[in-house]
């Protein structure tokens, strides 16, 4: 596996110009939390956290959109591995890390932390909508820290969400969240997989998703789901999205920014 050497420096693409606002979706990928010996690890998780009580001291609100569970179940069943890699070893894995998960998180919150496991019938059904609806924003009344993850468990692959990106994309219009991070080992969209790949190039502007740019992202390290959020047909209201990246840099350099930003409600 090729490490490309750009990621350990300086980002390349220019800062993109953040909006003004007063409620955020932080998606937080599975590569940032779990640890090279398995389970979780807060190196990652710390800065994350801080970022979202900062936002917090703000008066702004933060909706977690978090992965980690299936790598948190492995680390509790390293001695009685699932003999098989089918829907159903993954999702009892997903299963037993969800505790540790949520557990990492509260660790590090200064405000009590509220798991919610959505399916795509819960969103799909309007009736279930409204209701996870009115209780995410309840939670952000009660000054709750919501963490959102898909309900793998009774999820099945013809009705999955896709991943944790397309879910935080469609959390962002269920809360209506003025901004959409995705945090990512990631740090921009590339020609192709940068991790394989050394000739790999960052693209700064995609005007439009034509079949040949959405071939050529298909094995780019989620960046075809990525895509896929600004397309979805299933999310009529789009907040701004943008990357923080981890390959370049600490993540306060990226979330810093975002803070900085004039409050929405303002």
């Amino acid at each position: 596996m090729t490490t490309p050497g750009h990621l350990a420096n300086e980002p390349r693409l220019p800062a993109s110009a953040l909006p003004s606002w007063r409620r955020a979706v932080l998606k937080v990928g599975s590569n940032l939390l779990a640890a090279d010996g398995g389970g979780l690890t807060s190196r990652h998780a710390q800065a994350l956290a801080a970022f979202i009580t900062s936002s917090h001291a703000q008066g702004r609100q933060v909706v977690l959109v978090s992965s980690g569970a299936v790598a948190a179940g492995l680390a509790l069943m390293r001695e009685r591995q699932p003999a098989s890699g089918d829907m159903a070893a993954r999702q009892a894995l997903a299963a037993l890390g969800q505790a540790p998960m949520i557990a990492l998180w509260q660790s590090l919150s200064e405000r009590p932390v509220a798991q919610v496991l959505l399916t795509h019938d819960d969103l799909r059904n309007r009736r279930r909508y409204l209701n996870a609806r009115a209780t995410l924003r309840e939670l952000l009344l009660l000054d709750v820290l919501p963490v959102i993850n898909e309900n793998d468990t009774v999820a099945v692959d013809e009705l999955k969400l896709g991943d944790n990106d397309n879910l935080a994309a469609i959390v962002a219009a269920l809360v209506d969240a003025d901004l959409l991070l995705i945090a990512s080992d990631i740090d921009a969209l590339y020609s192709a997989d940068p991790r394989r790949e050394s000739t790999a190039q960052p693209i700064a502007h995609v005007s439009a998703l034509t079949p040949h740019r959405w071939h050529a992202h298909q094995a780019g390290g989620g960046q075809q789901s990525r895509c896929c959020r600004y397309s979805h047909r299933s999310v009529p209201w789009r907040p701004r999205c943008y990357g923080a990246g981890f390959g370049a840099g600490p993540v306060t350099r990226h979330l810093d920014r975002c803070l900085q930003q004039p409050h929405a409600g303002a």
